[in-house]
């Protein structure tokens, strides 16, 4: 897993519910929004890849930041892209 080189990872932990939820990592229904690059990008993924990772690493190899959000400096759709691997399809069934 690719670590931010923006911003510290220890950032992560002192994020609250209240200002994640202010960073959307959705967009409404209708509406398509560019906006410029967020340096918290990196923070946001690096919190849910641990959430997940938490919850799914026993199948897990590993998680990726991918998508617009994960290029430095570039404007993108506000949401976050995150891909998985695992070693075998059939662990997961196990």
């Amino acid at each position: 897993m690719q670590k931010s080189k923006n911003l510290p990872v220890a950032c992560i932990g002192k994020l609250s519910q209240k200002a994640l939820s202010l960073y959307s990592l959705g967009l409404e229904w209708d509406k398509l929004s560019i906006i410029r690059y967020n340096p918290l990008w990196p923070v946001l993924y690096e919190a849910e890849s641990n959430r997940i990772l938490s919850k799914l690493s026993p199948w897990l190899e590993k998680l990726e930041h991918v998508g617009s959000t994960a290029v430095l400096n570039m404007s993108a759709k506000p949401i976050i892209d995150i891909i998985g691997t695992v070693s075998s399809v059939k662990s997961i069934y196990s």
